[in-house]
C-alpha cells in the first residue's frame, strides 16, 4: 500500500521536488539567510503559484504578489516594500517586458533599485535609490525561453513539475471536494481524476461545476452514474477528452497533415488557444504528433488504445 502524497501546507503530491525544498528550506532557516531565487515551471494550471505560496508560509514570512504584466515602476513599488526573507511572487513571468526584467536582476545584484517615484514639489529629500534588505524571487512561467539570460543566471533553483499522476489527483479532488462540502466517493473522484488531464485546475473546474449541476450535492453522495452524467452533459468524454479535442482529432484525420494556422481556421478559434488549451492535452495523451511538416495524427497502433471506443467505431478516427 502507497503512502499517501505530501503535504506542503495546501500543496499537495510531487513527492521528490517537495522533499529537496523541504531541505533547501531548513538549510535557509539555520543559516538564518533568506531563500534561494526560485524559477517555477510547468504547465498552466499545475500549480506553480500554489507550490511558491506554501513555501513562503512554510518559511514563515508574506508573499509579495505581483503579475507579469506589471509596469516597472509598479513593480520597483512592490520591490520597495519588501521586508526581510520576503517573497516577490512573480505570475505568468515571461510577460514581464526586458526593461522590468533588467530591474529585477539589478535589484538582486545591487540590493537596490532606482527610486522610480515621480518627482515631489515639497522641499523633502527623497532618496534616489531604495535599499531591499534579504529578500527572494520566485518566478512562475510556462514560457521560460522569454526571460532574459541575465535574469535567468540568478535563478538558483528551478523547480519544473510535472502532470499529476492519477493517485495525487485523486486525493486533490478529496481534498476540493470536502473543501466545498461537496458528497464525492472515492470511485467518483478518481474519474474525476483520470478526465482532469493531470492539472489540478482542470480538476477544481470540474468539481465547481459539478457543484451546480447537482444542487443537492451536500446532502447526497455522487457516485459514478452522476459523474458519468455530469461529464456527458458538459461534452467531456472517457477520455477526458473536450468536444473541441474530438473536433480537432475528427478534422485532422480527414486532412492527415495541417498547420496549426489552418486547424485554428476550421475550428474557429485563434492559434495561440489552440496551441495552448487543445493540443497539449492532445500531445500528452500520445494522439498527435507536432513536426516541422505540421500536425498529424500518432501512428494507429499507438494509439488504438488511448482514444475513446466510439470514435474508432463510428469511422471518426480511422
Amino acid at each position: 500500500m502507497s503512502r499517501p502524497a505530501p503535504r506542503f501546507h495546501n500543496f499537495i503530491g510531487h513527492r521528490t521536488t517537495v522533499d529537496f525544498l523541504r531541505r533547501q528550506l531548513a538549510g535557509a532557516l539555520a543559516r538564518h539567510e533568506p531563500f534561494p531565487h526560485v524559477l517555477f515551471l510547468g504547465r498552466s494550471g499545475i500549480g506553480k503559484t500554489l507550490l511558491a505560496r506554501s513555501l513562503a508560509t512554510e518559511f514563515g514570512t508574506k508573499v509579495v504578489d505581483a503579475m507579469g504584466c506589471l509596469s516597472r515602476r509598479d513593480l520597483a513599488h512592490k520591490l520597495g516594500k519588501l521586508a526581510l526573507g520576503d517573497f516577490l511572487l512573480v505570475d505568468e513571468a515571461h510577460q514581464l517586458d526586458p526593461l522590468t526584467q533588467e530591474l529585477l536582476t539589478e535589484a538582486i545584484d545591487e540590493h537596490s533599485i532606482p527610486n522610480l517615484e515621480p518627482e515631489r514639489k515639497s522641499k523633502e529629500r527623497v532618496e534616489r535609490r531604495i535599499n531591499i534588505p534579504p529578500w527572494t524571487l520566485a518566478l512562475a512561467t510556462d514560457q521560460p525561453g522569454k526571460l532574459l539570460d541575465a535574469l535567468q543566471r540568478r535563478i538558483v533553483i528551478r523547480v519544473e513539475l510535472r502532470l499529476y499522476r492519477i493517485t495525487e489527483l485523486k486525493e486533490i479532488v478529496e481534498v476540493l471536494a470536502a473543501n466545498q462540502n461537496l458528497l464525492v466517493s472515492a470511485q467518483g473522484a478518481r474519474l474525476l481524476a483520470e478526465v482532469s488531464g493531470g492539472l489540478p485546475r482542470c480538476a477544481r473546474f470540474h468539481l465547481q461545476n459539478l457543484r451546480l449541476f447537482f444542487p443537492d450535492s451536500e446532502q447526497r453522495q455522487l457516485g459514478i452514474p452522476e459523474i458519468r452524467e455530469f461529464l456527458a452533459a458538459s461534452g467531456v468524454d472517457e477520455s477526458g477528452l473536450g468536444n473541441l479535442e474530438r473536433t480537432y482529432l475528427e478534422e485532422l484525420s480527414r486532412r492527415g497533415n495541417a498547420s496549426l494556422e489552418s486547424m485554428s481556421l476550421v475550428l474557429g478559434t485563434d492559434p495561440a488557444y489552440l496551441r495552448r488549451w487543445t493540443e497539449a492535452s492532445l500531445v500528452d495523451k500520445g494522439l498527435v504528433d507536432i513536426a516541422s511538416r505540421g500536425r498529424s495524427l500518432t501512428p494507429k497502433e499507438s494509439r488504438q488504445n488511448k482514444l475513446p471506443n466510439y470514435l474508432l467505431m463510428r469511422g471518426w478516427i480511422s
